[in-house]
């Protein structure tokens, strides 16, 4: 990392694209306990962040099956209902409740909002691959930033301990994701709340009790998603990268994925072009923003 840094932007960018096919990973600190701190096995990601997007899911599910019911209204007056008036049955139970459109509804929703997290997931992967880890350093700082962030693996790309990301790097992301999903659920919720509803709970004292579980539980479904797709790019590209095609396409007949054709274009990024296929877990956004690979290797 030292020489990294002693190299000039233009003559940094050259070295880190030319790749190392060298067995020996790159040497970060002399410290060995920093060192070891850079180098993650890849099943340690799914171990750490599995058990949280599971976790999130089941808070959410048990929050939203205690939910407080909405008032009824007589006359368009509002009054505090009994357990078998409500007209909103939890969200996840089956109580009987006539209103099986609603519940079913609020499930779907619930499952809708899981799969725009994965979708989240997959630009956000396009956007911070394309416009922040393949961002032109400034300085000498600069270039030493971007080789621990990202260079070390475009120099070094058969280095298995350095194909994922480690946890403790990534958890702070992590939680800002998180806090971005809840307070934009919180916002929505605000917004499209009914204002009679939001009237009717603000006198029996529950202003915030169905409008922030609610938004709580669709947060969290969304956090789930996108963090579940997380760890699914950071396993898929260890495979990429550390598994053979043969290996790859036996996979693919298999289970029917495209994880050989996924291989063929993420090492064309390293050793073909690098300002090209961003996308690893995902081609969709490589396609919306002309990114592509074009012709053959």
């Amino acid at each position: 990392m030292r020489f990294a840094a002693s190299l000039a932007p233009p003559a940094y960018r050259e070295w880190v694209h030319s790749p190392t096919h060298s067995s020996e990973p790159l040497r970060f600190f002399d410290n060995d306990a920093f060192e070891a701190l850079t180098r993650t096995s890849w099943w340690v990601v799914p171990l750490v962040w599995v058990p949280v997007g599971i976790s999130a899911l089941a808070t959410a599910t048990r929050r939203g099956a205690e939910a407080t019911p909405f008032t009824r209204y007589d006359d368009a007056t509002p009054t505090r209902c009994r357990e078998e008036e409500r007209i909103v049955p939890p969200l996840f139970g089956s109580d009987g409740s006539e209103d099986l459109f609603l519940l079913w509804s609020l499930r779907v929703s619930l499952l809708v909002a899981f799969a725009l997290g994965v979708l989240s997931w997959s630009l956000l992967e396009y956007g911070f691959h394309r416009f922040v880890f393949h961002h032109v350093p400034r300085g000498r700082a600069g270039a030493q930033a971007h080789f621990l962030a990202h260079g070390c693996h475009h120099k070094a790309p058969t280095d298995t301990l350095r194909l994922t990301f480690p946890p403790a790097a990534a958890a702070p992301a992590i939680g800002l994701a998180r806090a971005a999903f809840f307070a934009g659920a919180e916002l929505a919720f605000g917004a499209l709340g009914d204002a009679r509803i939001q009237r009717a709970l603000a006198r029996t004292g529950e202003r915030d009790g169905i409008a922030a579980t609610l938004a709580h539980v669709f947060a969290a479904f969304l956090f789930a998603g996108c963090l579940l797709g997380y760890v699914a790019y950071d396993c898929m590209h260890f495979a990429l990268h550390a598994a053979d095609g043969a290996t790859l396409r036996a996979v693919d007949r298999r289970l029917g994925t495209r994880l050989e054709r996924k291989k063929a274009a993420h090492l064309r990024h390293h050793f073909v072009d690098h300002a090209r296929a961003f996308g690893i877990s995902s081609e969709r956004w490589d396609r919306v923003m002309g990114t592509e690979h074009v012709g053959r290797a």
